[in-house]
């Protein structure tokens, strides 16, 4: 596991921005949820798997959980294989919630697993070979 830095991630794909889940959350949303103990412990999946259609509202409650609860869980990045034609235009394939979590509460760094171009992840990220194979596993990145 490997620690990056959030600002970094934000740059490239900020969910209160972009909208990763189809719906705009707003961090307005996520401060009434925080506020209200409004908390959804169980992932947004579930909701789908019980033919719900989760709301921007469910959306807020799931990053809430985690700005109230933190999580250890790391951010699951595909950065693709440029050298090879294959980009992506989204790199969090799972942790959008707990990526939101950490910008709303101005974590420094955040842990991920990533796959793709091992180059084109220390490029994005300014990493090293060394960085990559410390003994600890973890690379707080300056940002």
């Amino acid at each position: 596991m490997i620690h990056v830095s959030v600002s970094k991630l934000k740059e490239l794909c900020d969910p209160f921005q972009f909208h990763p889940w189809g719906v705009k959350v707003p961090k307005s949303k996520v401060q009434k949820a925080v506020n209200c103990g409004n908390l959804l412990e169980i992932p947004i999946s579930n909701l789908r798997a019980n033919g719900r259609k989760p709301t921007a509202n469910d959306h807020a409650a799931r990053i809430a959980y985690f700005i109230v609860n933190g999580f250890e869980d790391p951010i699951s990045l595909d950065v693709g294989i440029p050298s090879m034609g294959y980009s992506m235009d989204w790199i969090v394939t799972d942790g959008n919630h707990r990526l939101a979590a950490a910008i709303f509460s101005n974590l420094a760094t955040v842990p991920v697993e990533f796959s793709g171009e091992v180059e084109f992840f220390k490029e994005l990220f300014g990493l090293s070979d060394w960085d990559l194979t410390r003994s600890d596993n973890s690379v707080s990145i300056p940002t």
